[in-house]
This record gives structure tokens, C-alpha cells and sequence, in this order.
């Protein structure tokens, strides 16, 4: 399962039960960049039209940002995904 489709999965299996976050950084920056909550399903009807490979991505889904600083990716260091 890929990108917006394990989104979807784990939204429906929160079940407003606890919110889901997505840590969000810059390909090549070293740093997160900002902490997103996830607020609403997949809509795989709507397309973000600026997407170079929108082929690739679709659905849309909407989020409110929680924090926008740069922090480097060394402070994370000891958190683990699993």
C-alpha cells in the first residue's frame, strides 16, 4: 500500500479516535520543515493540479499545519517509525 492509500487506511482506522500527524521535509534539506494533522479522508475524485506527476499522486486531502520551523533532522535522531 503507497502514499495517499495508507493515508486513507490509517484515517478510517483512527476513527477520530486519535489524530494522525504528517511530518513533512524537503528532498535533500536535512531538515523537517513542518507538522501537519491530517483532518479529513482521501478524495480521490479531486486532483491537486500542481503536482508535476499528477498522475502519480492522486486524491486530495485536506490538513491544518501545526508548526512551520526548520528543524534539523539530527534532533529526530532517536525517534523511531513503526
Amino acid at each position: 500500500m503507497k502514499g495517499n492509500q495508507k493515508l486513507q487506511s490509517v484515517y478510517k482506522e483512527a476513527d477520530g479516535k486519535y489524530p494522525i500527524y504528517l511530518l513533512f521535509s524537503v528532498n535533500g534539506s536535512g531538515k523537517f520543515v513542518g507538522v501537519a494533522q491530517m483532518t479529513s479522508e482521501v478524495d480521490y475524485q479531486a486532483n491537486f493540479n500542481y503536482w508535476t506527476q499528477n498522475s502519480k499522486w492522486r486524491g486530495f486531502f485536506f490538513i491544518v499545519w501545526m508548526s512551520i520551523k526548520d528543524v534539523p533532522n539530527r534532533i529526530f535522531k532517536s525517534m523511531t517509525n513503526e
